[in-house]
């Protein structure tokens, strides 16, 4: 294993990773087409994962737990292209807990009906984490863009349902195959966003000929540090984003590993209190009272899993 960590510790550590990651490829979104963000986001990601592989020692999983490492990945280029989309043009405060929320559905319901009993204490914790999630996403109403709020809501419910997937499946691996499975994962998501992008580039033949075309003036364009800062501030942001992705992801695989999926599900799922508190700070987005309310509830059940 690549060090020692406690369960609570390494989902926490997740969930800090997560939201910033997020909030970076958001950012990242506003300077390059969405698809590109993704793939070199997970580009970025997939080497990192194969760089902890190979100073953890880890064993790749193979067989079924090897299936579920890849449907992981799909499902997480899936979430990371709602999440960048929502949180570039939709309310971060909104698209990122309701997101979290969702995806805490899926892994802690599975835990809690097929693998082991979950006690009281940690009932309460995960009931107060939701509850928490919930009340951050209540953004202030006045003068809201009411389109803009269902944009977020729509984004941060297919991001919540693909990170639910991807860590149901990720959750499933054993203490030997955390990293390993995490190497696959972030592979597939890395050949399947690049593949992604490779066709949405091709098109019919006339835009490929076009693109081709244009290629001479698009690397012309990179070293030009008037018309293209935007691009490289993009790539830094996406390469960013890429590497606290994987963090991410692994913070979360070996809470789930070491410890229980639901806990491991609830506590990285508190990220959007990450996401929100950033956009507060750069972005000087508006929270209200409730949503104090709620990033304090959060804290709390923090506490509560912790025990």
């Amino acid at each position: 294993m690549l060090f020692e960590i406690g369960a609570v510790s390494a989902g926490l550590l997740g969930a800090v990773a997560f939201g910033a990651g997020d909030f970076a490829g958001g950012r990242a979104s506003l300077r390059l087409n969405g698809l590109s963000a993704v793939a070199v986001a997970q580009s970025v990601s997939a080497v990192t994962a194969l760089l902890v592989l190979a100073v953890a020692g880890g064993v790749v999983p193979n067989g079924t737990r090897l299936c579920l490492a890849m449907l992981a990945g799909t499902f997480h280029v899936i979430a990371v292209f709602f999440i960048y989309q929502g949180i570039a043009r939709g309310r971060v405060s909104v698209i990122a807990p309701i997101a979290g929320v969702t995806g805490i559905a899926l892994p802690v319901l599975a835990d809690m009906m097929f693998i082991q009993a979950v006690s009281f204490e940690q009932c309460a914790g995960f009931f107060l984490a939701t509850a928490a999630i919930v009340l951050i996403a209540q953004g202030p109403s006045q003068d809201e863009d009411r389109s803009q709020t269902l944009f977020s809501i729509r984004f941060g419910l297919a991001s919540g349902i693909g990170y639910g997937l991807a860590d149901l499946c990720l959750g499933l691996m054993t203490v030997s195959t955390a990293e390993g499975g995490l190497a696959v994962a972030r592979l597939t998501g890395a050949c399947l966003s690049i593949g992604l992008l490779s066709a949405s580039w091709l098109g019919p033949v006339q835009m490929a000929a076009t693109r081709l075309a244009s290629v001479s003036r698009e690397s012309w364009a990179l070293s030009s540090p008037l018309v293209d800062a935007n691009v490289r501030n993009g790539l830094v942001l996406c390469s960013v984003a890429g590497l606290l992705d994987c963090f991410g992801q692994l913070g979360y695989v070996l809470s789930a590993t070491r410890g229980q999926m639901s806990i491991a599900a609830a506590l990285t799922a508190m990220y959007p209190a990450v996401s929100v508190a950033l956009a507060v700070w750069f972005l000087k987005e508006r929270i209200g009272s409730v949503q104090l309310t709620g990033l304090a509830a959060s804290f709390g059940s923090i506490l509560i899993l912790s025990q």
